[in-house]
């Protein structure tokens, strides 16, 4: 069962009309590194944790849209403690570059010679991970710090990219090792270290916190793909963090607290919820009676964002959710009703409860803020 997430719609934007098409979304070295099923990028968490998951979404929100680098589609990825967004758009000449994004005004972050990035999240200070095209066309994970952007290279395989961030610069992701296998990494003290995986052949790691805690999901060795946590240092193996009875979960972002969430499927792998993970335990957040959801975000307060299907049979019809009074919120119900947007994934929320994701305005996809009234 694939469904449309945060890097789905990165690969439509990337392959619409760019390199003749990508065809399978599963990961080459021609091709952006989405993995076999739909990825999510979260917003990367600051200092100040609470213990456990449960802030409320505000009454209502001021939507802004995030403008464009000249071009007409947009996705923002993550946001910072300072309300700095970062993710991808569309340019004039219909390249699809990383972008960053702060009171009204879209930079361009550059690539690694290629002509393709996407800016995948961001800490405190400004630093911002992601992954580019080199001008052979194949993928590497990159670092900028101070507008200097580094080419972070790769397991010893043809690609890699980076998912997540914390405030210490270190940067979670995945790359193709010389095998052909994809494992999760870590960049720590100025080098990757692979992070193996829970018996199979593939990994990815999406966000880390700042007590040094990486999630993402990995294939087992009976070809079930679980979510996991992990460490930087390295000190513990992966940890899978089971499921909420079915088979199959991933692990997308992870608050200083350790609050875990993601997506897991229900007994007989028909329907897959969004979930927090948290004192060893994991509970389903879906409150809609659909099919499918999943928690894209959390922040240091507890306040979970992401995505759900509206029920109504195609699961393409998604739209951004916050947690309020313990149900999932439809964001599209709380902005404006004249102001011409739907939200259909919401993919980071920092301290303050401002949330950045995708949306539709007046038929063209934009990448969003929305800002607590």
């Amino acid at each position: 069962m694939q469904h449309t997430n945060g890097l789905d719609f990165i690969a439509i934007i990337v392959c619409s009309g760019l390199v003749g098409g990508c065809g399978d979304v599963a990961p080459s070295d021609a091709s952006p590194p989405i993995p076999i099923e739909e990825t999510a990028a979260a917003a990367t968490t600051s200092n100040g944790a609470s213990t456990s998951a449960g802030a409320n979404a505000a009454k209502s929100y001021a939507v802004v849209d995030l403008g464009s680098l000249g071009g007409s589609i947009g996705y923002a990825q993550a946001i910072s403690a300072s309300g700095e967004a970062v993710g991808l758009s569309s340019s004039a000449g219909n390249q699809r570059h990383a972008f960053a994004a702060q009171e009204g005004l879209m930079h361009d972050l550059g690539t690694l010679g290629g002509t393709i990035s996407v800016g995948s999240a961001v800490n405190q200070t400004g630093a911002v991970a992601g992954y580019a095209t080199l001008s052979t066309g194949s993928y590497r994970p990159f670092l900028i710090i101070n507008g200097s952007m580094t080419n972070l290279g790769s397991l010893g395989g043809g690609y890699g990219s980076a998912y997540g961030i914390n405030d210490a610069s270190d940067v979670v992701g995945a790359s193709k090792i010389s095998t052909g296998d994809e494992h999760a990494f870590v960049f720590h003290d100025g080098a990757l270290r692979d992070l193996g995986t829970l018996g199979g052949p593939y990994s990815s790691a999406y966000d880390v916190n700042n007590a040094g805690q990486i999630v993402g999901y990995s294939y087992n060795t009976d070809g079930l793909f679980r979510a996991f946590t992990t460490t930087v240092a390295g000190a513990s193996s992966m940890k899978d963090l089971g499921t909420l009875g079915g088979s199959y979960s991933r692990a997308y972002a992870v608050n200083d607290a350790g609050a875990v969430v993601g997506q897991a499927y229900l007994t007989g792998d028909e329907k897959a919820h969004a979930f927090v993970y948290q004192n060893g335990r994991m509970h389903d957040l879906d409150t809609t009676g659909g099919d499918y959801s999943e928690a894209l975000a959390i922040n240091n307060k507890g306040l979970v964002v992401g995505d759900f299907d509206r029920a109504d049979g195609d699961f393409l019809d998604e739209r951004a959710f916050a947690i309020n009074g313990g149900r999932m919120q439809d964001l599209t119900d709380l902005i404006d009703a004249a102001s011409g947007w739907e939200l259909q994934e919401a993919t980071g929320v920092n301290d303050s409860g401002q949330i950045v994701g995708v949306g539709t305005l007046d038929g063209q996809q934009r990448p969003f803020l929305l800002n607590p009234r």
